[in-house]
């Protein structure tokens, strides 16, 4: 116990000498800067629920991108030396101690939201949808990976359900053939734009459908519109719609909040 007390006071100097602040800090993970975020948040939901001040993560791995995706959402940006003082057991999914929906409470949530700028709190009558390639293929990731076919219908189902909006798709340039050549003409399609320019398109749309991808799951918790996910392997908030690929309806008939 005198031990332990010992490492956290020499940890909070440490870090107070280092950046000003006897605040608390999570591990910076070395995955890309959408999954680093996403831990961030609940750490920083975990700090929140408790009135203690989140600093935020230690790291260098991806630091410049992470910084500037941390000044969109107005985040605690991340430091490249100190000494983490949160250990990820205390804070991360959990079932059942911990889960999104917990985690990612509405009033989490709208507290993130509260501290966005201006022109991330407007909407735009736009339906976004980030579809993942680049780093996935169906051969190697078929656990990530959706088919062009299931967009194909997923598209006539929400052009259904809201005629008057355009339909936006964030993708990457690299292995997305199958994108262009399927759904160009349906959409309009966005290749490798800057980070900061997708997620405040996902932000701001009234209508966001995310990929399996920590990279979409993030700008959508900030995203005060409908949320449409295929379900994998983090759960999700309370009130995001599923997408459920084995049904004759992609999407489920109900009350529309902002049709």
């Amino acid at each position: 116990m005198i031990f332990s007390v010992f490492i956290q006071t020499f940890r909070a100097i440490a870090n107070f000498a280092s950046h000003g602040s006897f605040g608390y800090y999570s591990r910076n993970r070395s995955d890309r800067s959408g999954s680093q975020i996403h831990y961030d948040l609940m750490a920083y939901s975990y700090c929140w629920s408790r009135n203690r001040p989140y600093s935020g993560s230690i790291g260098h791995a991806y630091l410049k991108e992470k910084q500037e995706l941390c000044t969109l959402l107005n985040l605690p940006k991340p430091k490249k030396f100190g000494i983490p003082n949160l250990h990820a057991r205390q804070y991360s999914e959990n079932p059942p101690h911990l889960t999104a929906t917990a985690i990612f409470n509405e009033k989490f949530r709208n507290h993130l939201r509260s501290k966005l700028t201006d022109d991330l709190q407007m909407q735009h009558e736009r339906i976004v949808i980030h579809i993942r390639r680049g780093d996935v293929n169906k051969h190697d990731h078929p656990n990530r990976f959706i088919d062009t076919d299931i967009y194909i219908r997923l598209f006539e189902e929400l052009r259904a359900r809201y005629p008057r909006y355009e339909l936006v798709v964030h993708t990457e340039s690299q292995g997305s053939e199958d994108v262009l050549s399927s759904l160009s003409s349906t959409c309009k399609i966005m290749l490798d734009a800057p980070l900061t320019e997708v997620w405040r398109d996902l932000i701001t749309s009234r209508v966001c459908v995310i990929a399996k991808s920590s990279f979409s799951y993030v700008p959508a918790l900030f995203c005060d519109g409908v949320v449409f996910y295929f379900p994998f392997w983090h759960e999700v908030p309370a009130g995001w719609e599923p997408i459920l690929v084995d049904e004759m309806r992609l999407i489920r008939q109900g009350d529309d909040r902002i049709h």
